[in-house]
């Protein structure tokens, strides 16, 4: 590596402080030594640092405060989730008062919106699904739509049925109508619309999102994940590639995203990328195509081996037998991913019932997949025994959110069949099968805190992750500390295929890093309370506390 005697480099001295060593040392360094210009760590020590050799600007002192390998939030949607902070958001929604009233009074306070836009509702706190008379009885004169939690499910009211053109004769899947023997509505619909094929079809009755008006929502995104200590986003998008392309170009991506691009946009004439692994600078790499399989556990269409003991036909819920939904035939994605890698692209699968990841391994035993191109299953929530065996030997990394145990683990007992219970949310059994574990959040599902994803991975509580008062979903698949930070650095570092230069605080590794104002190692409990004082990329601090953003 070049010298920080010569004077074209500018190094940096990080001193007295608590630089968390990965396997097998699991021991502190004290100090490290990077450049400001390559991005590159030169040396650590755990005694003598060189404080000496550097001027006062060129060093700093962290007054023994923990750093950290900066944070992979492994699986999101930036573009949604800036769109997300601007919009209604649902999530807290206990009751259809409450979901009614914050309609009412977004609607009053945002009087000339041509659509009302929201996210966040969750059936298992509601009790039912929502319908189009929910939402009628106080916003009936304006188009509204309102994703769920998990967003493989939405709710219109009836003017947006309307627009749409969706009425008792439409017979798309995924419309939900009332039964033919309703007193007063048989085969109208709900207003309720399940899974992602018919929400992409149907969200193309809004008013079209300007490029602009998405680069700002990416712009927002990151602000919030450098506030929260991410320093490599793993996004799925759909359409944007042309505006993280211009920001790439225009020097603007402050953090390293690793691009996803979901199978649905890739027809699209401009905004998919031209060829696998198209990079753009050293902060932007495209390096996978996302494939959606099975739906959600909350909308029960996630794909089960077994019938959802709360199965009912005219609740709208999964499909006629109970057992969730394949969103398309097996045969239609065996076509389709055996084309996206003989093209030479890696392959991402939404994979949430054990049902669903069956098929899929299937599809990759029969195109003979090379378990070296590390395919990746996203979400992984039931998965049978056998199923996991055959991920460890097809390569395939589990990319997770802990946060889910606590949001998706609410009355689960009175959904999930009893045999599959075992199956659900097995984490640390995929860890102890030598399967690769990355951690994400899945923004704007769930908050991009990758501290919160560390606290739910060891403690798995109930809702309010409350430590004296919750019960503990499954103890035995509680991770260590240890095995949490990791997730989010270093099993994001191999996701990535960047694991000899991210994940890790060592010489030759790309010196991106997280400040904390306290020691999460030995207080894991302390993972909600700490705060994030710096975030560093490639030797750059891109946010401060005290000074803010710097990009």
């Amino acid at each position: 590596m070049t010298s920080r005697n010569d004077a074209k480099v500018d190094f940096h001295l990080a001193y007295n402080a608590q630089i968390y060593s990965t396997p097998p040392q699991r021991q502190y360094n004290t100090w490290m030594v990077f450049s400001k210009v390559t991005g590159f760590i030169e040396s650590v020590g755990s005694v003598d640092a060189p404080v000496d050799e550097f001027k006062d600007d060129q060093k700093t002192d962290y007054q023994n405060k923990l750093i950290l390998p900066g944070f992979h939030d492994s699986h999101l949607h930036l573009e949604s989730y800036g769109e997300s902070l601007l919009k209604l958001n649902l999530k807290n929604c206990k009751s259809f008062d409450e979901f009614k009233k914050l309609i009412a009074d977004y609607r009053s306070k945002s009087p000339d919106l041509k659509w009302i836009e929201g996210s966040g509702w969750n059936k298992n706190y509601l009790g039912r699904f929502p319908t189009a008379e929910d939402i009628d009885e106080v916003c009936p004169d304006v188009p509204v739509i309102m994703l769920s939690s998990c967003r493989h499910a939405a709710v219109v009211n009836q003017l947006a049925l309307n627009i749409a053109g969706i009425d008792e004769n439409s017979s798309e899947p995924g419309i939900d109508k009332y039964p033919s023997g309703h007193p007063s509505k048989p085969n109208k619909p709900t207003g309720l619309l399940l899974e992602v094929p018919l929400l992409i079809r149907f969200q193309k009755n809004l008013p079209p999102t300007t490029s602009r008006s998405k680069t700002s929502a990416i712009m927002a995104a990151m602000c919030e994940l450098l506030k929260n200590g991410t320093t490599s986003a793993h996004t799925c998008e759909e359409n944007t590639w042309t505006e993280f392309c211009q920001l790439a170009d225009e020097n603007k991506l402050p953090m390293r995203i690793f691009y996803s691009a979901f199978i649905t946009s890739k027809n699209h004439p401009t905004n998919f990328p031209n060829f696998p692994n198209e990079k753009r600078g050293s902060m932007l790499h495209f390096n996978k195509v996302k494939f959606f399989v099975d739906g959600s556990l909350s909308a029960r269409t996630a794909a089960l081996s077994l019938p959802y003991t709360d199965f009912n036909p005219e609740d709208g819920a999964g499909s006629g037998d109970g057992l969730g939904v394949l969103l398309f035939s097996e045969e239609e994605q065996e076509k389709m991913m055996k084309e996206v890698v003989g093209e030479g692209h890696r392959l991402e699968v939404h994979v949430i019932g054990d049902r669903a990841a069956d098929v899929v391994l299937n599809i990759f035993d029969r195109i003979d997949l090379d378990p070296t191109s590390r395919p990746i299953f996203v979400h992984c929530e039931i998965l049978r025994k056998d199923l996991i065996e055959r991920m460890k030997v097809k390569g395939v990394i589990a990319s997770i959110q802990p946060q889910f145990v606590v949001t998706d683990t609410y009355a689960i007992d009175s959904y999930l069949p009893e045999k599959l219970f075992q199956y659900a949310y097995t984490w640390k059994s995929i860890l102890d099968h030598g399967i690769c574990v990355a951690g994400g959040s899945d923004a704007p599902i769930e908050e991009p805190r990758s501290l919160m994803g560390m606290f739910d991975a060891v403690f798995r509580t109930s809702e309010n992750r409350d430590l004296k008062n919750s019960s503990v979903f499954k103890p035995e698949e509680c991770l260590s500390i240890e095995q949490a930070v990791d997730i989010y650095t270093q099993g994001g570092a191999f996701t990535a295929m960047m694991e000899d230069k991210l994940g890790q605080l060592k010489a030759g590794f790309y010196a991106d890093f997280v400040v904390l104002d306290r020691d999460v190692i030995s207080n894991p409990d302390q993972c909600l309370d700490a705060v994030v004082l710096e975030t560093w990329v490639a030797g750059i601090r891109r946010w401060s506390i005290d000074e803010g953003f710097n990009f």
